[in-house]
């Protein structure tokens, strides 16, 4: 008797193993069939001989299991010899329907020569919609990652990590692409032309040559640049004109630069640093240069020190839910579009909170701004939200 696939599906739900997939997959080939598709749909190998083992086993014939892999993650560096690697290539060859590989350092065991040459990736399958490569070994305009970008012209989402500034790449190259990671900022640039929704970029230093670098090249996506996420670090050599530059000025320019934003996940170690004397009324001008901002998530390294001339207390800023609230309420009522922010991790010691991890602020009807809840948004918020 054959079930419906749907009730396939529903059984397997409610395994908590996927090793208990193999005995029902001997019953029937249709068990066989919807076990495969879950088990070996995301598949993870961390370390060379994982990564050899898979690949001798998808030489051998399993055309049929390889299939069902749609995403696959496999280590930077690897000891490789030439017929591993025309296995790897033979083998990567038959995943006919991957979907996203992940070049990845946390599936590395071990430190050794990077394995992985453009070239072995020429035969994935021209379906890849995500590449992760933490490889810095090859740049990003190397002959052999432009062909490979060439060829796979479906890909949505990209993460980088070698860094290089430059000239766009060509206009055929990664025509699809929505969605970028960058170890280095400089590196967006490539993609001007594209029309490019989501950003998550490596950390930009506080100083006012490259800030208005960085804001310049954001400035290329105003249009289409909808969710942001940056790291903005204190710059080594602090000069003159680095020190008048405070949170204030880069969230104001930003505003200009990108006016079509809707997501802000802003990391900044040096809000402390520099806002010693604003008062949080340049903080609601400068939020009006915001006319979409819905989400707005400012996460500190450490807890606010100083104390604002609008507090009425002695606690520093998170660790009263009270001066908490009216800091965000400045910034909600300077973004009329604003209907959450979230701050600063807390740390057990916050007594006064009923919880902790990351504060999330809702704008009542009313505009007043109220406590959410806690972690309601995740790291990877600025490409899911």
């Amino acid at each position: 008797m054959n079930l419906p696939i749907e009730l396939y599906r529903l059984i397997l739900q409610h395994f908590s193993e996927t090793r208990d997939f193999y005995p029902l997959s001997l019953t029937s080939h249709a068990w066989q069939n919807e076990c495969y598709e879950l088990q070996f749909r995301v598949v993870r190998l961390r370390g060379g001989a994982r990564l050899n083992s898979w690949m001798m086993l998808l030489s051998s014939g399993l055309q049929k299991l390889a299939t069902h892999i749609r995403s696959l993650s496999i280590p930077t560096r690897a000891c490789l010899s030439e017929s591993d690697k025309s296995a790897f290539v033979y083998g990567i060859r038959k995943l006919v329907n991957l979907e996203e590989l992940y070049i990845s350092h946390a599936m590395t065991d071990r430190s050794l020569d990077a394995y992985i040459e453009p070239r072995m990736l020429e035969c994935v399958t021209s379906n890849l919609k995500i590449f992760l490569n933490d490889l810095e070994e090859y740049p990003l305009r190397s002959k052999g990652y432009l062909f490979f970008f060439k060829e796979h012209f479906n890909l949505t989402k990209i993460y980088w990590a070698s860094g290089e500034s430059g000239s766009p790449l060509p206009g055929d190259i990664l025509p699809n692409l929505t969605i970028v990671h960058l170890k280095r900022w400089d590196t967006l640039s490539a993609f001007t032309g594209r029309k490019i929704t989501r950003v998550r970029l490596g950390p930009v230093p506080m100083n006012l040559q490259l800030i208005s670098a960085f804001l310049d090249c954001l400035s290329h996506f105003a249009n289409s640049l909808t969710h942001l996420s940056v790291n903005i670090h204190e710059a080594g050599d602090i000069r003159a004109d680095d020190a008048s530059l405070t949170m204030v000025h880069v969230f104001r320019m930003l505003g200009d630069s990108v006016p079509a934003l809707k997501f802000l996940h802003i990391h900044v170690d040096v809000f402390l640093h520099f806002e010693h004397d604003i008062q949080l009324t340049e903080f609601q001008r400068a939020m009006s240069n915001f006319p979409a901002l819905e989400i707005l998530i400012m996460d500190t390294v450490e807890r606010a020190h100083r104390r604002p001339s609008w507090h009425q207390h002695s606690y520093e800023i998170l660790d009263s839910p009270i001066s908490c609230l009216k800091f965000v309420q400045h910034f909600m009522d300077g973004c009329s579009s604003l209907k959450r922010m979230v701050l600063s991790p807390l740390g057990k010691s916050c007594s006064q909170w009923y919880g902790c991890g990351y504060p999330c602020f809702l704008r009542l009807e009313n505009g007043e701004a109220a406590l959410e809840g806690f972690n309601i948004f995740e790291s990877d918020a600025w490409e899911v939200a």
